[in-house]
Protein backbone atom coordinates (compact mmCIF):
# COMPACT_ATOMS: atom_id res chain seq x y z
CA UNK A 1 0.00 0.00 0.00
CA UNK A 2 1.69 3.20 -1.17
CA UNK A 3 0.21 6.20 0.61
CA UNK A 4 2.47 8.60 -1.27
CA UNK A 5 0.21 7.97 -4.26
CA UNK A 6 -3.03 8.46 -2.38
CA UNK A 7 -5.54 11.08 -3.46
CA UNK A 8 -5.57 14.23 -1.36
CA UNK A 9 -8.86 15.90 -0.48
CA UNK A 10 -8.58 19.32 -2.06
CA UNK A 11 -11.08 22.00 -3.01
CA UNK A 12 -12.19 23.34 -6.39
CA UNK A 13 -9.20 22.83 -8.70
CA UNK A 14 -5.74 21.31 -8.33
CA UNK A 15 -2.77 22.93 -10.06
CA UNK A 16 0.10 21.05 -8.46
CA UNK A 17 1.01 17.41 -8.85
CA UNK A 18 3.33 15.27 -6.80
CA UNK A 19 4.92 13.06 -9.47
CA UNK A 20 5.60 9.41 -8.72
CA UNK A 21 7.86 7.51 -11.07
CA UNK A 22 6.13 4.42 -12.41
CA UNK A 23 7.95 1.12 -12.74
CA UNK A 24 9.99 1.12 -15.89
CA UNK A 25 12.79 3.60 -16.54
CA UNK A 26 14.14 3.91 -12.99
CA UNK A 27 15.49 6.90 -11.07
CA UNK A 28 19.03 6.49 -12.36
CA UNK A 29 17.74 6.53 -15.92
CA UNK A 30 15.73 9.74 -15.74
CA UNK A 31 15.97 12.36 -18.44
CA UNK A 32 18.90 14.51 -17.42
CA UNK A 33 20.02 17.92 -18.51
CA UNK A 34 23.78 18.57 -18.86
CA UNK A 35 23.33 21.54 -16.51
CA UNK A 36 20.63 23.27 -14.49
CA UNK A 37 19.23 25.33 -17.36
CA UNK A 38 16.61 27.93 -16.58
CA UNK A 39 13.29 27.32 -18.34
CA UNK A 40 11.59 30.59 -17.33
CA UNK A 41 11.84 33.52 -14.95
CA UNK A 42 8.56 34.60 -13.33
CA UNK A 43 8.63 37.91 -11.49
CA UNK A 44 12.32 37.34 -10.78
CA UNK A 45 11.85 33.73 -9.63
CA UNK A 46 13.50 31.02 -11.72
CA UNK A 47 11.97 27.78 -12.93
CA UNK A 48 14.69 25.32 -13.91
CA UNK A 49 14.29 22.69 -16.59
CA UNK A 50 14.59 20.05 -13.87
CA UNK A 51 11.72 21.63 -11.90
CA UNK A 52 9.67 21.88 -15.07
CA UNK A 53 10.26 18.21 -15.86
CA UNK A 54 9.32 17.24 -12.31
CA UNK A 55 6.09 19.23 -12.50
CA UNK A 56 5.20 17.78 -15.91
CA UNK A 57 6.14 14.28 -14.68
CA UNK A 58 8.20 13.88 -17.82
CA UNK A 59 9.70 10.60 -16.68
CA UNK A 60 6.23 9.11 -16.38
CA UNK A 61 5.53 10.26 -19.95
CA UNK A 62 8.65 8.41 -21.05
CA UNK A 63 7.47 5.31 -19.23
CA UNK A 64 4.06 5.44 -20.90
CA UNK A 65 5.45 5.99 -24.40
CA UNK A 66 8.46 3.70 -24.31
CA UNK A 67 7.61 1.04 -21.70
CA UNK A 68 6.92 -1.77 -24.19
CA UNK A 69 10.05 -1.00 -26.22
CA UNK A 70 12.20 -0.60 -23.11
CA UNK A 71 11.51 -4.14 -21.96
CA UNK A 72 12.71 -5.61 -25.26
CA UNK A 73 15.41 -3.16 -26.37
CA UNK A 74 16.77 -1.07 -23.52
CA UNK A 75 19.87 0.16 -25.37
CA UNK A 76 17.84 1.43 -28.31
CA UNK A 77 15.42 3.35 -26.08
CA UNK A 78 18.27 4.95 -24.12
CA UNK A 79 19.97 5.92 -27.39
CA UNK A 80 16.70 7.36 -28.72
CA UNK A 81 16.08 9.39 -25.56
CA UNK A 82 19.54 10.95 -25.69
CA UNK A 83 19.48 11.61 -29.44
CA UNK A 84 18.84 15.04 -30.93
CA UNK A 85 15.36 13.91 -32.05
CA UNK A 86 14.60 12.69 -28.54
CA UNK A 87 15.72 15.94 -26.94
CA UNK A 88 13.71 17.93 -29.51
CA UNK A 89 10.63 15.94 -28.55
CA UNK A 90 11.11 16.74 -24.85
CA UNK A 91 11.80 20.40 -25.55
CA UNK A 92 8.62 20.75 -27.62
CA UNK A 93 6.63 19.05 -24.87
CA UNK A 94 8.12 21.48 -22.33
CA UNK A 95 7.24 24.48 -24.50
CA UNK A 96 3.66 23.29 -24.95
CA UNK A 97 3.10 22.93 -21.20
CA UNK A 98 5.31 25.58 -19.59
CA UNK A 99 2.38 28.01 -19.28
CA UNK A 100 0.79 25.58 -16.79
CA UNK A 101 3.89 25.83 -14.60
CA UNK A 102 4.05 29.60 -14.96
CA UNK A 103 0.40 29.88 -13.91
CA UNK A 104 1.08 27.64 -10.96
CA UNK A 105 4.00 29.80 -9.83
CA UNK A 106 1.97 32.99 -10.25
CA UNK A 107 -0.77 31.57 -8.03
CA UNK A 108 1.77 30.56 -5.39
CA UNK A 109 3.33 34.01 -5.54
CA UNK A 110 -0.08 35.66 -5.16
CA UNK A 111 -0.88 33.49 -2.14
CA UNK A 112 2.45 34.52 -0.62
CA UNK A 113 1.86 38.20 -1.45
CA UNK A 114 -1.48 38.04 0.33
CA UNK A 115 0.16 36.51 3.39
CA UNK A 116 -1.99 33.38 3.21
CA UNK A 117 -0.95 30.85 5.82
CA UNK A 118 -2.45 27.66 7.21
CA UNK A 119 -2.83 27.88 10.99
CA UNK A 120 -2.00 24.98 13.29
CA UNK A 121 -5.72 24.61 14.05
CA UNK A 122 -6.54 24.46 10.33
CA UNK A 123 -3.73 21.96 9.77
CA UNK A 124 -5.08 19.73 12.52
CA UNK A 125 -8.57 19.89 11.03
CA UNK A 126 -7.33 19.22 7.50
CA UNK A 127 -5.15 16.34 8.63
CA UNK A 128 -7.98 14.76 10.63
CA UNK A 129 -10.13 14.88 7.52
CA UNK A 130 -7.30 13.39 5.44
CA UNK A 131 -6.87 10.54 7.92
CA UNK A 132 -10.57 9.69 7.75
CA UNK A 133 -10.47 9.86 3.95
CA UNK A 134 -7.46 7.53 3.77
CA UNK A 135 -9.04 5.03 6.16
CA UNK A 136 -12.24 5.05 4.13
CA UNK A 137 -10.47 4.67 0.78
CA UNK A 138 -8.29 1.83 2.08
CA UNK A 139 -10.98 0.13 4.19
CA UNK A 140 -9.15 0.58 7.47
CA UNK A 141 -11.08 0.62 10.72
CA UNK A 142 -8.77 2.54 13.06
CA UNK A 143 -5.87 4.96 13.28
CA UNK A 144 -3.72 2.07 14.46
CA UNK A 145 -4.45 0.09 11.30
CA UNK A 146 -3.55 3.13 9.24
CA UNK A 147 -0.34 3.63 11.20
CA UNK A 148 0.59 -0.02 10.65
CA UNK A 149 0.01 0.43 6.92
CA UNK A 150 2.07 3.63 6.86
CA UNK A 151 4.97 1.80 8.52
CA UNK A 152 5.07 -0.48 5.47
CA UNK A 153 5.69 2.65 3.42
CA UNK A 154 8.53 3.87 5.61
CA UNK A 155 6.72 6.14 8.10
CA UNK A 156 7.35 5.48 11.77
CA UNK A 157 4.05 6.93 12.96
CA UNK A 158 1.19 9.29 12.10
CA UNK A 159 3.17 12.34 13.25
CA UNK A 160 5.93 11.57 10.77
CA UNK A 161 3.37 11.19 8.00
CA UNK A 162 1.74 14.46 9.08
CA UNK A 163 5.09 16.24 8.78
CA UNK A 164 5.57 14.73 5.31
CA UNK A 165 2.01 15.63 4.30
CA UNK A 166 2.37 19.32 5.10
CA UNK A 167 5.91 19.52 3.74
CA UNK A 168 4.60 18.23 0.41
CA UNK A 169 1.17 19.84 0.23
CA UNK A 170 1.28 23.16 2.11
CA UNK A 171 1.57 25.14 -1.14
CA UNK A 172 -1.51 23.36 -2.52
CA UNK A 173 -3.42 24.07 0.67
CA UNK A 174 -2.49 27.75 0.43
CA UNK A 175 -3.77 27.81 -3.15
CA UNK A 176 -6.99 26.22 -1.98
CA UNK A 177 -7.35 28.92 0.66
CA UNK A 178 -6.81 31.56 -2.01
CA UNK A 179 -9.48 29.88 -4.13
CA UNK A 180 -11.85 29.82 -1.19
CA UNK A 181 -11.36 33.55 -0.61
CA UNK A 182 -12.02 34.33 -4.27
CA UNK A 183 -14.73 31.81 -5.09
CA UNK A 184 -16.77 31.26 -1.95
CA UNK A 185 -18.68 34.56 -2.32
CA UNK A 186 -19.90 33.54 -5.80
CA UNK A 187 -23.49 32.28 -5.80
CA UNK A 188 -26.27 31.37 -8.24
CA UNK A 189 -29.55 33.25 -7.90
CA UNK A 190 -33.02 31.76 -8.33
CA UNK A 191 -33.44 33.96 -11.41
CA UNK A 192 -30.27 32.54 -13.00
CA UNK A 193 -31.39 28.96 -12.37
CA UNK A 194 -34.88 29.67 -13.74
CA UNK A 195 -33.43 31.43 -16.78
CA UNK A 196 -31.19 28.48 -17.58
CA UNK A 197 -34.09 26.06 -17.15
CA UNK A 198 -36.34 28.01 -19.52
CA UNK A 199 -33.63 28.49 -22.13
CA UNK A 200 -32.59 24.84 -22.19
CA UNK A 201 -35.87 23.20 -21.26
CA UNK A 202 -35.50 20.61 -24.03
CA UNK A 203 -32.61 19.13 -22.03
CA UNK A 204 -35.06 18.26 -19.27
CA UNK A 205 -37.59 16.49 -21.46
CA UNK A 206 -37.68 12.71 -21.45
CA UNK A 207 -39.49 9.84 -23.13
CA UNK A 208 -41.17 6.88 -21.46
CA UNK A 209 -38.87 5.56 -18.78
CA UNK A 210 -38.38 2.49 -16.65
CA UNK A 211 -36.53 2.31 -13.35
CA UNK A 212 -34.91 -1.06 -12.83
CA UNK A 213 -32.26 -2.97 -10.96
CA UNK A 214 -30.29 -5.87 -12.36
CA UNK A 215 -27.82 -8.58 -11.47
CA UNK A 216 -25.26 -9.30 -14.19
CA UNK A 217 -23.52 -12.68 -14.28
CA UNK A 218 -20.79 -14.06 -16.54
CA UNK A 219 -22.39 -17.43 -17.25
CA UNK A 220 -25.89 -18.79 -17.59
CA UNK A 221 -25.14 -21.38 -14.93
CA UNK A 222 -24.28 -18.67 -12.41
CA UNK A 223 -27.41 -16.76 -13.39
CA UNK A 224 -29.59 -19.83 -12.83
CA UNK A 225 -28.19 -20.33 -9.32
CA UNK A 226 -28.82 -16.69 -8.40
CA UNK A 227 -32.31 -16.80 -9.91
CA UNK A 228 -33.16 -19.88 -7.84
CA UNK A 229 -32.12 -18.06 -4.65
CA UNK A 230 -34.16 -15.01 -5.63
CA UNK A 231 -37.22 -17.17 -6.28
CA UNK A 232 -36.78 -18.61 -2.79
CA UNK A 233 -37.07 -15.10 -1.36
CA UNK A 234 -33.47 -13.87 -1.07
CA UNK A 235 -33.21 -10.07 -1.14
CA UNK A 236 -32.53 -8.78 -4.68
CA UNK A 237 -30.30 -5.86 -3.62
CA UNK A 238 -28.13 -8.06 -1.41
CA UNK A 239 -27.72 -10.60 -4.20
CA UNK A 240 -26.73 -7.80 -6.60
CA UNK A 241 -24.12 -6.50 -4.17
CA UNK A 242 -22.70 -9.98 -3.68
CA UNK A 243 -22.84 -11.47 -7.17
CA UNK A 244 -23.26 -8.85 -9.91
CA UNK A 245 -20.20 -8.21 -12.08
CA UNK A 246 -21.57 -4.75 -12.91
CA UNK A 247 -19.65 -3.22 -10.03
CA UNK A 248 -21.04 0.29 -10.58
CA UNK A 249 -24.67 -0.71 -10.05
CA UNK A 250 -23.84 -3.53 -7.62
CA UNK A 251 -22.75 -1.07 -4.94
CA UNK A 252 -26.26 0.40 -5.14
CA UNK A 253 -28.02 -2.94 -4.94
CA UNK A 254 -28.15 -3.24 -8.72
CA UNK A 255 -30.09 0.02 -9.15
CA UNK A 256 -29.84 1.52 -12.66
CA UNK A 257 -32.19 4.44 -11.96
CA UNK A 258 -34.61 5.61 -14.70
CA UNK A 259 -33.66 5.02 -18.32
CA UNK A 260 -35.24 5.29 -21.74
CA UNK A 261 -35.49 2.42 -24.17
CA UNK A 262 -32.59 3.56 -26.36
CA UNK A 263 -30.29 3.97 -23.35
CA UNK A 264 -29.80 0.23 -22.91
CA UNK A 265 -28.90 -2.78 -25.02
CA UNK A 266 -31.89 -3.80 -27.10
CA UNK A 267 -32.53 -7.17 -25.44
CA UNK A 268 -32.31 -5.59 -21.99
CA UNK A 269 -34.67 -2.73 -22.85
CA UNK A 270 -37.20 -5.00 -24.54
CA UNK A 271 -37.40 -7.15 -21.42
CA UNK A 272 -37.52 -4.25 -18.96
CA UNK A 273 -40.17 -2.23 -20.79
CA UNK A 274 -42.38 -5.31 -21.16
CA UNK A 275 -42.45 -5.91 -17.39
CA UNK A 276 -44.74 -4.50 -14.71
CA UNK A 277 -43.60 -2.64 -11.60
CA UNK A 278 -42.38 -5.15 -9.00
CA UNK A 279 -41.90 -7.92 -11.57
CA UNK A 280 -38.65 -9.88 -11.85
CA UNK A 281 -37.45 -11.28 -15.17
CA UNK A 282 -36.11 -14.66 -16.10
CA UNK A 283 -32.52 -14.72 -17.40
CA UNK A 284 -31.93 -12.15 -20.17
CA UNK A 285 -28.87 -12.69 -22.33
CA UNK A 286 -27.02 -9.75 -23.93
CA UNK A 287 -23.49 -9.25 -25.20
CA UNK A 288 -22.59 -8.10 -21.67
CA UNK A 289 -23.59 -11.38 -20.06
CA UNK A 290 -26.67 -12.80 -18.32
CA UNK A 291 -29.03 -10.41 -16.53
CA UNK A 292 -31.78 -10.79 -13.98
CA UNK A 293 -33.93 -7.65 -14.01
CA UNK A 294 -36.26 -6.19 -11.41
CA UNK A 295 -38.50 -3.28 -12.50
CA UNK A 296 -39.12 -0.89 -9.61
CA UNK A 297 -40.92 2.05 -11.25
CA UNK A 298 -42.15 3.54 -14.52
CA UNK A 299 -43.02 6.99 -15.78
CA UNK A 300 -44.50 8.35 -18.97
CA UNK A 301 -42.80 10.89 -21.20
CA UNK A 302 -42.72 14.40 -19.79
CA UNK A 303 -40.54 17.27 -18.60
CA UNK A 304 -38.71 17.46 -15.30
CA UNK A 305 -39.87 20.41 -13.24
CA UNK A 306 -37.54 23.20 -12.22
CA UNK A 307 -37.68 22.05 -8.61
CA UNK A 308 -36.69 18.53 -9.62
CA UNK A 309 -33.56 19.76 -11.42
CA UNK A 310 -32.84 22.98 -9.51
CA UNK A 311 -29.97 21.49 -7.49
CA UNK A 312 -28.37 20.06 -10.64
CA UNK A 313 -28.70 23.40 -12.49
CA UNK A 314 -27.40 25.48 -9.60
CA UNK A 315 -24.44 23.15 -9.12
CA UNK A 316 -23.52 23.32 -12.80
CA UNK A 317 -23.91 27.10 -13.01
CA UNK A 318 -21.91 27.61 -9.82
CA UNK A 319 -19.10 25.41 -11.09
CA UNK A 320 -19.07 27.29 -14.42
CA UNK A 321 -19.09 30.74 -12.79
CA UNK A 322 -16.32 29.85 -10.39
CA UNK A 323 -14.25 28.35 -13.20
CA UNK A 324 -14.62 31.54 -15.24
CA UNK A 325 -13.66 33.74 -12.28
CA UNK A 326 -10.65 31.58 -11.45
CA UNK A 327 -9.41 31.45 -15.04
CA UNK A 328 -9.93 35.20 -15.36
CA UNK A 329 -7.95 35.70 -12.16
CA UNK A 330 -5.04 33.63 -13.52
CA UNK A 331 -5.16 35.50 -16.85
CA UNK A 332 -4.98 38.82 -14.99
CA UNK A 333 -1.98 37.61 -12.99
CA UNK A 334 -0.29 36.52 -16.22
CA UNK A 335 -0.93 39.86 -17.95
CA UNK A 336 0.58 41.79 -15.05
CA UNK A 337 3.53 39.47 -14.54
CA UNK A 338 7.10 39.90 -15.72
CA UNK A 339 7.73 36.57 -17.45
CA UNK A 340 10.71 35.52 -19.56
CA UNK A 341 10.59 32.10 -21.21
CA UNK A 342 14.07 30.75 -21.97
CA UNK A 343 13.40 27.42 -23.67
Amino acid sequence: MNFRKISIMLLVFIFLTIPVLANGVNDTEQIEEPEQRVAAVVNGEEITVQELDLYLDLNNLVNQVFQAFYQSNRDFVEFLLMSEAGQDFFNEYRKEHIEEVISNMLIQQEAANRGIEISDEEKDELFAGQIEYMKSQNRLESDQELENALKQDGFENLQEFKDFFFAEYTDILKINELQRILLEPITVSNEEAEGFYNEYIEQFQYGDQVKASHILLKTEEEAEKVLDELNEGTNFALMAEEHSIDTYSAQNGGDLDFFEKEDMIEEFSEAAFAMEIGEMSDIVETREGFHIIMVTDKREAGTETLEEVREEIESGLLRSKRQQVWQGFILELREKADVEIKI
